[in-house]
């Protein structure tokens, strides 16, 4: 994968910024992320697409999920498509 997901800094609390990361200076993708989300008992999941340009970094959000119970959320690339 040319793709991948970079944590790094701090937001929330406890949380960390995530970054899908295109290692590939020389093409943009469309990348395919799952969200893992966590809240007290409750889990789920959200399948999101992003284009990505060449080399760049596209934002996430932070890893924490703000409310109450608060959470967490975690980040997965499921997919690529060079364009």
């Amino acid at each position: 994968m040319n793709n991948v997901i970079v944590v790094a800094g701090s937001c929330g609390m406890l949380g960390q910024n995530a970054f899908i990361e295109n290692r590939d200076t020389g093409h943009a993708y469309n990348v395919t992320v799952v969200e893992r989300n966590q809240a007290g008992v409750d889990t789920w999941e959200v399948t999101y697409e992003y284009r990505v340009g060449a080399g760049a970094k596209f934002p996430l959000g932070c890893t924490e999920l703000a409310g109450s119970p608060p959470g967490k959320r975690s980040f997965t690339v499921a997919g690529e498509a060079r364009l």
